[in-house]
């Protein structure tokens, strides 16, 4: 883990964002937030179903809104953003967190800076060339990620973004599906009243 040039941080709405130890946001928020884009959602983990649990106990007391609700995800709208808190990636450190993710574009955090008198953040992500393949907006997948029919959906959102995978990356998440057991395929998918599959998974 690489702590990123705070300069540019800096200047994000994500650095004053309050977080609680044991916490973190992380993912394409954050990312986002470097570049200068803007994001869709703010996703939280944590180190346990507590930890989660008390931070959107915090944010529910302090106005959240709770839209959404069911046993792996969380959604709160809180001062105009949708706050989304993840309870299937528990992570006892950030390098643990990052390891679990499918793209190192992905693999970017915020934590709470302990050597700061006042609150603030500080940026971190896995490694510097998360930050190469950022700068090229390229896709270029982790060794261990586990839910291919979910980094298939998120590949197309990536494209229409801008960014490229190789082919080798495609028959990676190809040859991950084909090795998925039906009972794996059959839970992550409803079926329209033609009968037709729709993937229901969650990002």
């Amino acid at each position: 883990m690489i702590t990123i040039n705070q300069d540019r941080f800096k200047n994000s709405k994500l650095y004053g964002f309050e977080l609680p130890d044991g916490v973190w946001v992380a993912g394409g928020a954050v990312r986002d937030s470097l570049i200068g884009e803007k994001w869709s959602d703010i996703d939280v983990f944590g180190c346990d179903k507590e930890s989660i649990d008390k931070y959107a106990s915090y944010v529910s007391s302090n106005g959240g809104k709770l839209v959404y609700d069911a046993l792996s995800l969380k959604t709160y709208m809180w001062h105009g953003e949708k706050i989304q808190f993840i309870y299937d990636y528990y992570s006892s450190t950030i390098d643990e967190l990052f390891a679990k993710f499918d793209f190192t574009v992905c693999q970017f955090a915020i934590m709470k800076d302990a050597s700061s008198e006042k609150y603030s953040n500080i940026a971190v992500c896995a490694n510097p060339e998360c930050l190469i393949d950022l700068f090229r907006k390229r896709l270029v997948l982790t060794e261990k990620f586990s839910s291919p029919i979910s980094t298939l959906k998120r590949l197309q959102k990536y494209i229409q973004k801008g960014y490229t995978i190789c082919d080798g990356g495609i028959i990676a998440i190809a040859n991950k599906i084909s090795g998925m057991a039906p009972q794996q395929i059959q839970s992550s998918m409803e079926f329209y009243p033609d009968g037709t599959p729709r993937i229901i998974m969650v990002d």
